[in-house]
């Protein structure tokens, strides 16, 4: 009956308080009205051919459904995210209640189909600074339905036209909370659009794609757009790139809308002519000094005034071509009342522009409208924002070209520390594996293998298949990494070349992962030899390299040597320091398995600081370090930072997850950090949902992903655990035995036997709970005393205790209990679950036998910083004891 009532007890503390991830907003009622509007003026005014490619979506809090309407209704973030997720649809205008904005609109930025965000209020709302100061598309914010819905229709209408708040960036953003840095996104947007450039491949096909790209805009029946396609395939050349781009035709908005939208796979459709459009602008700039102002005008909403406004002093860049004039009255003939701006371009620095391919073009004798005297700005171009101010009731703005100096050193960071030393051609592909999308890296690099017209020699080919490996084990297809990663010794000349360091590296990761770690460190120690022939950054990855491999091994004097000595060479050279971000992690990931938190977290924290300011935020080294932060944090009792950081690590995850750039293990590796988090604050019900989540996920991948990975054995080893906390015997037993087959690990074969032990006890099994916990003192007996970690004696004396005291033999109970709360109190980084559960067993054994040693501990154990959780444990087992 005592077990029952223990197992009882146990739970009802862990259901105490339940910390939920899920986003919770008070219900409201919307009127109708506003909804019936949106359908009917759109059925009126949609006349488009393709309007089917239109969708009007609305997250709100309405608790009815709205049927037979063309807006579809989302009710939660998750629901919206999965629909956005699974839509092949080109154009999204989006309405979403303003209580939902700040946990939405995060999620948002990667949806290249969402062209703009409509925010419906139903009060003035004094701050909107996550709407202003955001990087999304918002168009509009507004509490009357009829004004907002004005606004959706137009949009509507001119969709296909350049929109300011979609094709500009704010280069100093706030990427965290407190931390102002340069602009993430427009970092990595350039980043690509430059080594696209470089990315000059099946050459013989790319016309053939952009043709067929372009068809499928547009239906069959749109006779004139067809028609406009063909005569493109018939009659373009090279020499008229710029003739076709300055046309009103489906070349240009087709384009332009890729370009908006930041659809890098559409983007690289028109590779065939945008080679030509750039080769011929660069071609055909011609120095002129006389040039120094020209103009633009186009229309614009309030609020992207105000996102205007809030740029002035700083530099902003346009992710499209951007035209203007050199005549003022051109310009002004777009400029129409209050919802306008006219754009002053002072282009004066042009010649001092260091990337020449930034200089504006003035194309009059080659535009289809020479009357306009047209400027074109290329891709990326950056300018100073001076001023915005009205004039005769007239927005303008004023411009400075200028050049990249801003955020050109996060660049040349990247280039450097990233990929300054791979082939032109191979950059581009390498982006998207630094971006976590495999897919695309994969596809791309085996766009050059293909690429019939520029064989490969077989000394580029071995640097592909490495890349090949790379991207395969992000995958975790661990197979066929190797298989790539051999082809590509089999394909480079290895007497006494370097790079073969670089395969040997990635080899090592590999039998790494599979715990070989002898044969692991045998291949770092071969690429050791090639220390003075492969340059620093190869040098610190294979320092890093040994030390994430004797990290592994426990070995942690060794892996702090290697680490260290990377982190030396980082901070002695200014070039590469920001690489150090990848000691930092190490560093931090060592002294967690140290169990010494505090300096986990600081050096986590390092590797974060810089982490933010080269990776890209669907980088998933992100999502490890928000993860290992919450982790350590809720290790140190700090629930609240813990959920925090936890949070925004899954925050990434759902993204990653939604785009299909998802690791499996890192994914695994979230779902288990939340369960542990959840344990700590004894929280059952969460604890099991999020093990069984991560022991699902690992039964769908576990062809690519090693029974033996310590994760999968903490995760088969916890969910025994939890199965026995909820009696279920038979499952626990099953885990746990599992788990002790497939372990390595001395310190865990000995938990888990001393838990079957329990396990057996709990059934009243006195002989097999004997047996079990037998072999257990017979391990400890034969390894190395410094080997044995306290915490595996901890639970080797508590269960001892349970052991005697259910065979009625209390002094033997009381000896082993006090030696485990001994180690328990005493422990640098004291587990307070484990020393409560400990002072229930001291309170199990000691009641009317030692009450003066229950006394002491009562006395010790109350000025002991608690979580809130664990002193309501604590106070109720004292409750227990008094009252019993």
């Amino acid at each position: 009956m005592k077990k029952i009532e223990d197992k009882f007890f146990e739970e009802s503390q862990r259901s105490l308080i339940s910390l939920d991830r899920r986003i919770l907003t008070e219900q409201r009622e919307i009127n109708n009205n506003f909804t019936q509007l949106c359908l009917q003026s759109t059925k009126l005014d949609l006349k488009e051919s393709n309007d089917s490619d239109i969708s009007i979506l609305w997250l709100t809090n309405a608790d009815r459904e709205i049927d037979n309407m063309n807006v579809k209704i989302f009710h939660s973030n998750n629901h919206l995210i999965d629909f956005l997720s699974e839509i092949e649809l080109s154009n999204v205008f989006l309405i979403v209640d303003h209580e939902f904005l700040s946990n939405i609109l995060s999620f948002l930025d990667d949806f290249k189909q969402i062209i703009f965000i409509y925010i419906f209020i139903n009060e003035n709302i004094l701050n909107n600074s996550v709407a202003t100061e955001s990087k999304r598309s918002i168009r509009q914010i507004s509490n009357n339905q009829t004004e907002l819905f004005h606004s959706v229709r137009e949009d509507i209408e001119i969709c296909r036209k350049d929109s300011i708040s979609s094709t500009i960036f704010d280069l100093l953003t706030n990427e965290e909370s407190s931390t102002q840095s340069q602009n993430r996104s427009f970092i990595w947007f350039y980043l690509l659009i430059e080594n696209l450039f470089n990315f000059n491949v099946n050459n013989d096909k790319s016309k053939d794609d952009l043709i067929e790209y372009c068809r499928q805009q547009y239906p069959p029946t749109d006779y004139i757009e067809q028609n406009l396609i063909t005569q493109f395939e018939k009659e373009y050349s090279s020499e008229n790139a710029i003739r076709w781009y300055t046309r009103e035709t489906f070349l240009y908005r087709q384009l332009n809308k890729a370009f908006r939208m930041r659809d890098i796979d559409a983007i690289f459709h028109f590779r065939y002519f945008l080679f030509d459009f750039q080769k011929q602008l660069q071609e055909h700039y011609k120095e002129n000094h006389s040039i120094q102002i020209v103009y633009r005008g186009q229309s614009i909403s309030q609020l992207e005034l105000i996102k205007l406004k809030n740029s002035v002093g700083k530099c902003i860049s346009f992710n499209t071509y951007l035209s203007a004039t050199l005549d003022k009255r051109v310009a002004l003939m777009y400029v129409v009342g209050l919802s306008s701006i006219f754009f002053e371009i002072d282009v004066s620095f042009t010649s001092k522009l260091k990337d020449k391919r930034f200089r504006p073009v003035y194309v009059e004798d080659q535009s289809q409208f020479p009357e306009e005297l047209e400027v074109i700005f290329p891709i990326c171009s950056t300018f100073f924002v001076d001023s915005i101010e009205m004039i005769d009731n007239q927005w303008n703005i004023r411009l400075k070209l200028t050049d990249t100096n801003d955020y050109s050193q996060i660049i040349d960071s990247i280039e450097t520390t990233s990929f300054e030393n791979l082939p032109s051609k191979l950059k581009f592909p390498n982006l998207f594996l630094l971006l976590s999308d495999n897919e695309k890296a994969e596809r791309y690099t085996n766009m050059l293998i293909e690429d019939h017209q520029s064989p490969l020699d077989p000394s580029s080919l071995g640097l592909i298949y490495t890349f090949l490996g790379q991207i395969q084990f992000e995958k975790c297809d661990y197979q066929s990494a190797l298989s790539y990663l051999k082809k590509a010794l089999d394909h480079i000349d290895t007497n006494n070349n370097p790079y073969c360091a670089t395969i040997y590296i990635h080899l090592s990761y590999l039998y790494r992962e599979e715990r070989s770690y002898n044969i692991a460190l045998d291949y770092l120690n071969q690429a050791l030899k090639y220390k003075n022939e492969i340059d620093l950054i190869k040098l610190t990855d294979l320092y890093n390299a040994f030390g994430s491999v004797y990290k592994e091994m426990k070995e942690y004097d060794n892996a702090l040597y290697y680490v260290n000595q990377s982190l030396e060479i980082c901070q002695s050279n200014f070039v590469i320091y920001p690489r150090s971000f990848v000691a930092f992690l190490l560093l931090g990931l060592i002294y967690m398995d140290k169990h010494e938190y505090t300096k986990a977290i600081q050096y986590l924290q390092d590797s974060l600081n810089l982490s933010l300011k080269i990776l890209p935020k669907t980088n998933q080294e992100l999502i490890i370090l928000y993860t290992a932060i919450g982790f350590s944090y809720s290790q140190s009792e700090n629930s609240s930072l813990a959920l925090i950081y936890l949070q925004k690590a899954y925050n990434l995850l759902e993204i990653n997850k939604k785009n299909q750039k998802l690791n499996p293990q890192i994914y695994i590796y979230i779902c288990y950090t939340f369960g542990l988090f959840y344990d700590m604050n004894l929280d059952g019900t969460n604890t099991f949902r999020y093990i069984y989540e991560a022991y699902q996920f690992y039964k769908e991948y576990e062809i690519t992903i090693s029974r033996t990975t310590p994760m999968v054995q903490d995760i088969y080893h916890m969910l025994g655990n939890l199965y026995h906390n909820r009696c279920d015997y038979t499952l626990a037993l099953e885990f746990l035995s599992d788990t002790l087959k497939y372990s390595m690990d001395r310190n865990t074969q000995i938990l888990i036997m001393t838990r079957i032990g329990q396990v057996y006890l709990d059934q009243d099994d006195e002989k097999m709970a004997l047996q079990y916990l037998n072999q257990s003192f017979e391990l400890i007996s034969k390894t190395n005393q410094s080997d044995i970690e306290d915490n595996t004696m901890f639970w080797f004396y508590s269960r001892m205790s349970k052991l005697y005291e259910h065979k009625k033999n209390f002094e033997k109970a009381i000896d082993f209990i006090k030696k485990a709360f001994e180690l328990q109190f005493n422990a640098t980084n004291k587990n307070s679950v484990s020393l409560v559960d400990c002072f229930r067993q001291v309170v199990a054994v000691c009641h009317g036998r030692d009450n003066n040693y229950i006394e002491e501990i009562i006395k010790n154990l109350q000025i002991e910083d608690f979580s809130i959780n664990s002193k309501l444990h604590f106070y109720r087992t004292i409750a227990h004891y008094y009252l019993g």
